[in-house]
């Protein structure tokens, strides 16, 4: 009889016959089926290679515990096939611009600008006057005006390709300056060299680490040189012993120079930061009037709306870029442009306090601790008042997310649930397979609710998610 484990592997004709493999996945497609169970056999072969001290002396025990384990992985694999990968959430996690969620929560009126274009046809690239084409995002760029002061402005699909269709119209062939402490990498190691190179571009590196003088950039300016690039840091910071060019002197030298001065702002801030208790940060605005020539920033970070690249600047090289081949290959959808235009329409109309970003990281220390008490108390009365479970709350911290306000935590109070009966990861699990999935924080055995990034409509949902999932578990 053969010692290799995998051996031991339930069969795929063996699953197909089981009946808690056929309860779950009743009601998902033949082919689905097949898939599903072809994917956690290869798994589990796979995964039984990495596992030191397997008994293979009892093969019979072996096949067993092997069928247990691949009828577990079906279930949760079924539960994620029948619900949709791409779905609503609730986020209990307090990361405000939670990338793996879909950052940005959009407002009641871009929500409602989708359901409404979503619904027919919408009048995308069509002028209504004359009934002629139209420009697509003709009504974006005219808020982007008005909310950031630049003279003309065009949105893409995201910051990346914002930069990126920057780096490819003014400076393919040609040299582009970074300061060296800006050379960031974000979330999925995307890279701004690798932007650069995929530009066409040479980056050229300037100063050091935590210092750069405007002699640096002075000195590294040549025939080739087509822009001075300025990158926001990202989710990091450096701070000591350091020191950059401020943005008018970077402007008077790329002025001097005839080349082009591009900030990437990432979040993109229309208004000032420390309206919601968030550090001073310059604004869009401000980055033009300081002689910047083109600004790029994300539409789902701080301002609140969808996934874009916003490029504002001047007429003549927006008009540039919006004729450059690679922005049709980059242009956003019909649903997009109706999101973003009604969270543009916020501020330009002075609402933007009720969208929903600004509103999670305006919400005050008393605020959310008022909420954190009431939803602890729900949840023990749903658990049965005398709970074996232990609920409470503790003083925490969220983070604003999406690669933002890195060093600003934001105080809070959190849920604490402690259960019994089931492990941690197990309860946070379950919770997460729910028809209407709850993303929590586990940390020291514990799984841990944030009131700031839950909706008070959302509350009973937790209450009953929670109160359901414990009960499975006794």
């Amino acid at each position: 009889m053969s010692n290799d484990p995998r051996a031991a592997v339930p069969s795929i004709a063996l699953l197909l016959g089981d009946l808690e493999v056929s309860d779950a996945t009743r009601g998902i497609g033949r082919e689905e089926s097949a898939e599903l169970l072809r994917e956690v056999v290869e798994d589990l072969r796979a995964a039984i290679l990495t596992r030191a001290n397997i008994d293979t002396s009892d093969i019979g025990r072996l096949r067993e515990q092997l069928l247990d384990e691949a009828r577990g992985r079906i279930v949760l694999a079924a539960a994620i096939a029948r619900g949709g990968v791409s779905r609503r959430v609730i986020n209990a996690t307090g990361v405000v611009l939670h990338t793996n969620l879909g950052r940005s929560p959009l407002g009641e009126d871009a929500r409602g600008a989708i359901a409404d274009v979503a619904a027919g046809y919408s009048a995308t690239e069509i002028d209504l006057e004359s009934g002629r084409r139209g420009r697509r995002g003709e009504g974006l760029e005219r808020l982007l005006r008005l909310a950031t002061g630049a003279e003309a402005a065009l949105v893409v699909n995201n910051n990346a390709a914002a930069v990126l269709l920057v780096v490819s119209a003014f400076a393919r062939g040609g040299e582009v300056i970074v300061n060296r402490g800006e050379l960031v990498e974000i979330g999925g190691s995307f890279r701004i060299p690798d932007v650069m190179g995929w530009g066409g571009a040479r980056l050229r590196e300037v100063g050091t680490t935590n210092r750069t003088h405007l002699s640096d950039y002075e000195a590294t300016i040549g025939p080739e040189t087509a822009a001075i690039m300025v990158v926001h840091p990202s989710n990091y910071r450096i701070s000591g012993f350091t020191r950059c060019p401020e943005l008018p002197e970077l402007a008077a030298l790329a002025r001097k120079n005839d080349i082009l001065l591009i900030e990437d702002q990432g979040s993109g801030y229309i208004v000032d930061p420390r309206e919601i208790g968030l550090p001073e940060r310059r604004s869009v605005r401000q980055s033009l009037e300081a002689g910047a020539h083109l600004v790029t920033f994300s539409g789902d970070k701080i301002l609140g709306g969808p996934q874009a690249g916003v490029l504002v600047g001047d007429t003549k090289r927006i008009d540039a870029l919006r004729g450059d081949p690679l922005a049709r290959a980059i242009r956003i959808d019909r649903f997009t442009i109706a999101a973003l235009e009604a969270t543009l329409r916020s501020y330009v109309e002075e609402r933007w306090r009720d969208l929903p970003v600004p509103r999670m990281l305006a919400s005050t220390p008393i605020e959310l601790a008022s909420r954190a008490h009431a939803l602890s108390a729900r949840i023990v009365d749903r658990l049965g008042g005398d709970t074996r479970e232990q609920v409470d709350t503790i003083e925490g911290d969220s983070r604003v997310g999406g690669g933002a306000f890195p060093e600003a935590p934001l105080p809070t109070t959190l849920v604490r649930i402690r259960p019994v009966g089931i492990a941690t990861h197990k309860l946070a699990q379950s919770m997460r397979l729910r028809p209407l999935p709850i993303i929590a924080r586990v940390s020291d055995d514990a799984v841990l609710l944030d009131p700031r990034t839950i909706a008070r409509s959302e509350e009973g949902a937790i209450v009953d998610g929670v109160g359901e999932c414990v009960d499975r578990s006794r």
